[in-house]
């Protein structure tokens, strides 16, 4: 039996919203049975993409309008 405490998972901004949709179905579908660990997984996609983002801040250039 493999015991793991944390695993790290790598996924581009497409695979996110491929989860998260996912997620959607299955809390849509098997409702309350599934309705915690849904929000559970939402919460820590979003806290890593929160904290990538604060850790690689993107400039936003502004655009010359004619």
């Amino acid at each position: 039996k493999l015991i793991m405490e944390n695993v790290t998972i790598s996924m581009n901004q497409e695979e996110i919203n491929t989860f998260i949709a996912l997620l959607d179905v299955a809390n849509k579908t098997e409702g309350l049975k599934v309705a915690e660990a849904c929000i559970h997984f939402q919460k820590k996609i979003e806290e890593s993409v929160k904290s990538f983002n604060d850790a690689n801040p993107v400039e936003e250039t502004a655009t010359e309008e004619a």
